[in-house]
């Protein structure tokens, strides 16, 4: 081990071990309790909002990533 490198999790240089990682990743995938009470909460509030229209709004075209409709041609097909 070489002193300017500090020694990181799982005692590789600055990495955590594919273990460490995995178990790191699926604590904060995962959580043990769920508050059931304000899950409900939510999805009641975002459907209201939907039905009320605050998510009708059109999607800015740089943010739709579907592919462009075809456009009409305009003007003289004759060269």
């Amino acid at each position: 081990m070489n002193a300017a490198e500090p020694s990181g999790p799982g005692g590789t240089r600055g990495r955590p071990s594919p273990t460490t990682l995995d178990a790191l990743l699926s604590s904060a995938v995962r959580s043990d309790a769920v508050d059931t009470d304000a899950q409900r909460q939510a999805v009641a509030a975002f459907r209201a909002a939907r039905d009320e229209g605050a998510h009708r709004a059109r999607t800015r075209r740089r943010d739709d990533w579907r592919p462009a409709p075809p456009r009409a041609l305009s003007g003289s097909a004759e060269a």
